[in-house]
């Protein structure tokens, strides 16, 4: 009996050690639109649309490979690439930190949406 106690312990112990933290670098690709038309709230698939490759020293990547940069300030994200800049305000899921939401802003981060709109980013 003592040897499965000391068992459980291990197995229940080394399970929490292995949370996984959230790392923007990375491929990340949109799966998902939430938005809202003021009645109701709904969601859509999407395909085949944004990828973001964050990389070190604040590079960032399109699905086109157009390289730019990326600054973070607090939950404020700022791309600029050759396309244009991009602003949003993001935060990702602590229970599944391979999924991020990104809301588009103004250049002052401002909300794009009155009604609310967020895009939902998988990591690849």
């Amino acid at each position: 009996m003592k040897y499965i106690v000391i068992c459980l312990l291990l197995v229940f112990s080394s399970c929490s050690s292995q949370v996984k933290e959230f790392s923007l670098i990375g491929r990340w690709e949109m799966t998902e639109f939430w938005g809202s038309d003021g009645a109701k709230t709904y969601t859509e698939k999407r395909e085949n649309q944004k990828v973001f490759t964050f990389e070190p020293n604040n590079i960032v990547k399109d699905k086109l490979g157009n390289q730019g940069t990326f600054e973070v300030s607090g939950e404020n994200l700022h791309i600029v690439l050759p396309s244009g800049d991009e602003y949003y305000h993001f935060h990702y899921d602590k229970k599944d930190v391979e999924k991020l939401f990104l809301s588009p802003r103004t250049e002052k981060y401002e909300i794009i949406c009155d009604e609310g709109c967020e895009y939902v980013f998988e990591k690849i």
